[in-house]
């Protein structure tokens, strides 16, 4: 008994050169973006209260106030410490990791559907694939930037706040990442109940 062979799905050389390009490109942007931040001042923004902001103390010369506002004054902080670069690469990285992630996962999704298989099981892997990371990069990426804020700070105004005026810079955690990972898994989840009815459908053809 002979069956009738499906023609193989031709490989386009823009899809196999795509990924390529999409992950040297937001390295290349990437690099861009850490050599522009760490290659000048780093603002941070201080609290106070209080009428009298009575300008930060620099904490070993590097600290240069830059803009005055209500309740809030501008610093411009050069020659940071090491364990603040890091932290700021660090951010950066995660942060371009997940737009390299959406981009491969949205180009899947169009290449797929634009083939007619919008249900195919490569759809379903590269979206749960990106919940999984959403949920863990970007909330490392909120935790990380919450730890800058407060090295920044101290390197700013020192160990301890110069005076009473100011605010010290809390930890916080929205937990929007976990959101958009929760959103991205339940349409993973609809891939795959449509990739199920699908191989149900053609089934029963």
């Amino acid at each position: 008994m002979s069956g009738t062979q499906q023609p193989r799905a031709r490989v386009r050389w823009t899809d196999t050169l795509w990924p390529g390009a999409v992950i040297a490109a937001v390295a290349l942007v990437c690099w861009n973006q850490i050599a522009r931040t760490l290659g000048g001042p780093i603002y941070t923004q201080i609290g106070f209260s209080g009428t009298d902001a009575n300008l930060p103390r620099p904490h070993g010369g590097t600290a240069v106030v830059q803009s005055l506002q209500s309740g809030a004054v501008t610093v411009g902080i050069t020659h940071i410490s090491t364990q603040l670069q890091w932290m700021i690469v660090g951010a950066t990285l995660l942060q371009y990791l997940l737009l390299a992630a959406a981009i491969l996962t949205i180009q899947v999704v169009w290449v797929r559907t634009s083939k007619g298989r919008p249900f195919a099981r490569s759809v379903t892997v590269s979206l749960v694939a990106l919940a999984i990371l959403v949920a863990v990069a970007g909330s490392a990426n909120e935790v990380l930037e919450s730890l800058i804020s407060q090295r920044e700070a101290f390197e700013a105004i020192g160990g301890s706040p110069a005076n009473d005026y100011y605010f010290a810079q809390g930890f916080s955690f929205t937990g929007l990442p976990l959101l958009f990972a929760l959103g991205i898994g339940l349409l993973a989840s609809a891939f795959a109940i449509g990739a199920r009815l699908t191989r149900d459908t053609d089934g029963l053809v």
